[in-house]
């Protein structure tokens, strides 16, 4: 193996690196790259007016954010629904989604009928003459709950 020696640098108290200062017990940025920085131009932007049009636009992202309720809680008895996604090969991922969902918000489940919204039946999936392994104790965990499955 050989060392280019142009990029190596053995037994020296004090080098410079690319861009950087390196001694025997620590690492400084270049006095350069310092002075680069304090004396680049900021880029001059155009001076921002408040104008009619503003105040318009402002007052009205205020009424739609004060109004949109954006987390709130279900009322007792309300149903919830759940709008998932996929292609007809990866059903069975969408099984696990769903299941998952029912293990981290149990409570949910319990105290809401839940509508699963699909572009694909998921009963069909969930009541499969041929389920295997996990999907057949994911049909099962999911039975207790009371979900409809609706296309979308």
């Amino acid at each position: 193996m050989m060392l280019n020696p142009e990029k190596c640098a053995f037994r020296v108290q004090k080098g410079k690196f690319p861009s950087y200062l390196v001694m025997k017990c620590e690492i400084e940025a270049s006095l350069e790259q310092i002075k680069a920085l304090h004396e680049m131009v900021l880029r001059k932007r155009k001076k921002f007016e408040w104008d009619e049009q503003g105040d318009w636009v402002f007052a009205t992202i205020k009424i739609y954010l004060a109004s949109f309720p954006i987390l709130n809680q279900p009322h007792e008895g309300e149903r919830l629904y759940i709008y998932l996604a996929a292609i007809s090969v990866a059903l069975e991922k969408v099984a696990l989604v769903l299941h998952t969902m029912a293990k981290k918000l149990k409570p949910y489940f319990q105290e809401h009928a839940i509508v699963v919204l699909m572009e694909w039946s998921m009963r069909v999936v969930l009541h499969k003459s041929k389920l295997f392994g996990r999907l057949v104790k994911w049909a099962i965990e999911l039975g207790e709950f009371e979900i409809e499955y609706r296309l979308q």
